[in-house]
C-alpha cells in the first residue's frame, strides 16, 4: 500500500490521503458508474442480506410478486447494496434469463422520471444480448420475441398486432416491421407510410400508456421463453417525495403515490 500511495504522488504531485487505505477516492461517498471499490460491512445486517436475497429467488420462481423497498438514513450504504445485489444477479447463468437494470432517478431527469422509460432503458441495455445478430436500430428484446418459436397471448393491441404482422413475414419485411416497432416503443416518428405498414399511427403517451405497453412486451417475452425475471432497481426513489414533485407526478414514477416505508 505504501509503495502505491508513494507512486501516486509522485506522479501526479497531488496527495491523496485514501490511497493510505486503500481507496483512490471517499469510499462512503456513492458515484453513479461504481468506479471505486466501496466497504460493504454485513455483520450487522446480515439477517437483512438474507431477507433480500430471499426475496429475489421468491421472485425469480414466481412465488412472490412484490416489490422491494431498502431503507435507510443518508450514508448507510443502501447504493453498495442495490449494487452488490445487481452484480449478484447478473452473475447468475444466462440459462436463468434474469436481466437487471439500476438507475439513479437523478440521471433519468426529474421532470421526466417515468417507471415506463425506465423500463425502455432497461430493455435497451440490460438485454444486449437477449437475441443474436439483432439488426440496426431494433430492440433485442423485440427481435428475441418476433424470432421466438412461440408466442401466446398476443393481443389485437398496436403492441400484439405489430408482432403478430412481423413473425408472418420474413427477411427485409420483417427488419423494417422490427425498427418501425422499436421506433415505436421509443416514440420517435414514422413516417406515414411506415406507420400504415406498420399500424403504429398513435404514438405511446409517455406517462401512463407507456408503463403498460413495456409491461406487455416483458410478458409477451416471458410467455415467449424469451426471459424468466427482469429486475428494475432505482436508486435515490425518496427524491420523488420532495416539494418539487406534485401527487399526481408522483404516482406517474416509481413511488405510486405512496411515501417509502
Amino acid at each position: 500500500m505504501t509503495a502505491r500511495y508513494d507512486f501516486f504522488v509522485k506522479e501526479t504531485g497531488v496527495e491523496n490521503a485514501y490511497l493510505r487505505i486503500g481507496y483512490d477516492r471517499n469510499p462512503f461517498r456513492p458515484v453513479a458508474d461504481g468506479s471505486a471499490q466501496q466497504p460493504l460491512y454485513t455483520g450487522h445486517i446480515g439477517e437483512q442480506l438474507q431477507q433480500i436475497q430471499q426475496w429475489a429467488r421468491e421472485i425469480h420462481e414466481k412465488r412472490m410478486l412484490q416489490p422491494l423497498s431498502i431503507v435507510g438514513s443518508l450514508g448507510t450504504g443502501k447504493t453498495t447494496i442495490l449494487r452488490v445485489l445487481e452484480a449478484g444477479l447478473s452473475a447468475w447463468p444466462r440459462t436463468e434469463k434474469v436481466f437487471v437494470h439500476s438507475v439513479l432517478l437523478s440521471d433519468t431527469g426529474y421532470a421526466r422520471a417515468s417507471v415506463g422509460a425506465m423500463l425502455l432503458s432497461g430493455l435497451e441495455h440490460a438485454m444486449e444480448s437477449i437475441a443474436d445478430e439483432v439488426p440496426s436500430e431494433v430492440l433485442a428484446i423485440v427481435w428475441a420475441v418476433i424470432q421466438a418459436v412461440d408466442v401466446p397471448g398476443l393481443t389485437s393491441g398496436p403492441l400484439g398486432s405489430a408482432i403478430k404482422k412481423a413473425r408472418g413475414v420474413n427477411g427485409e419485411q420483417r427488419q423494417n416491421l422490427a425498427v418501425d416497432l422499436s421506433q415505436w416503443l421509443r416514440r420517435l416518428p414514422l413516417t406515414l407510410a411506415r406507420a400504415r405498414a406498420s399500424g403504429l399511427a398513435r404514438p405511446i403517451d409517455w406517462e401512463g400508456e407507456l408503463v403498460g405497453v413495456v409491461a406487455e412486451l416483458l410478458t409477451l417475452a416471458y410467455q415467449a421463453g424469451v426471459l424468466k425475471t427482469f429486475f428494475l432497481f432505482v436508486d435515490q426513489i425518496e427524491d420523488l417525495f420532495r416539494p418539487t414533485f406534485s401527487e399526481l407526478r408522483r404516482a406517474r414514477s416509481p413511488g405510486g403515490g405512496s411515501p417509502p416505508h
